[in-house]
């Protein structure tokens, strides 16, 4: 076990703000926030208490206690509240990137699209060069119908990291949307070069090929994606389309 998760947190809190408050504070937040980031069965309810009383301590920095009890109650799919602690992070620290990333993705969650836009627009204005900010924007705007403004970040995530096969893909499926099956093929095939064990994957190269009427290359693709996903119905239902349009099904 991590030291940190050693310290007994009723114990922090028991003692006087008085004595040390910022050396106090600090392994408070260092305890709950290690909690959030590590625990897979972490009790977010539990942390999001701890968060409460950090507050009450008046810490240096409570944008980033709002954010982390931000965090902690998206994990619960408390989108709202989860909101308003991104907000008021906000409005006490404007220029913070992460607060608007986050409450862009929460009210993304909550349906609230245009709101979802307006705070992506704001994370990649101050962090330009954010592979996730622009890849999570990307998809926003793929929600929206919005084509190309949905390529354009997808195409800057790629400057920004040029081999990520979750872009490559992404950028992919949306050229098919968009009727260009041979822009997405090598875009497919670069994915794969990086993520070669994703039967979806594969299976979106098979329509891919068999989109541009390479029938034997795209079944080859579901195969391949079968022999890695046998129980993947979408590939087994590609498979017997072409199998059919090829007379050997």
């Amino acid at each position: 076990m991590s030291a940190l998760g050693a310290i007994n947190i009723v114990g922090l809190f028991s003692l006087s703000i008085k004595n040390s408050p910022f050396r106090l504070i600090k392994r408070i937040l260092q305890f709950i926030f290690y909690k959030v980031k590590f625990g897979s069965a972490c009790n977010f309810k539990g942390s999001i208490d701890d968060f409460d009383k950090a507050l009450k301590l008046r810490p240096a920095d409570p944008a980033k206690i709002y954010i982390h009890r931000g965090i902690a109650k998206g994990k619960l799919e408390n989108y709202r509240e989860a909101i308003q602690d991104f907000d008021k992070a906000i409005a006490l620290k404007p220029g913070n990137a992460d607060a608007w990333f986050l409450s862009g993705v929460a009210r993304q969650q909550t349906g609230q699209t245009l709101e979802a836009l307006a705070s992506l627009d704001r994370a990649c204005h101050l962090v330009p060069d954010s592979w996730d900010y622009f890849n999570h924007r990307g998809f926003v705007h793929y929600q929206l119908g919005r084509y190309e403004e949905c390529r354009a970040d997808y195409e800057h995530g790629l400057v920004l990291q040029p081999d990520h096969p979750e872009t490559l893909a992404n950028l992919a499926r949306l050229h098919m949307v968009m009727k260009r099956p041979e822009l997405a093929e090598p875009l497919f095939e670069r994915a794969l070069v990086h993520d070669p064990d994703n039967a979806s994957l594969h299976g979106d190269l098979g329509v891919c090929r068999v989109a541009r009427t390479h029938l034997r290359e795209g079944v080859a693709c579901y195969r391949a994606g079968l022999a890695l996903d046998p129980d993947d119905a979408e590939i087994h239902y590609n498979l017997s389309r072409a199998l059919l349009m090829l007379g050997e099904y």
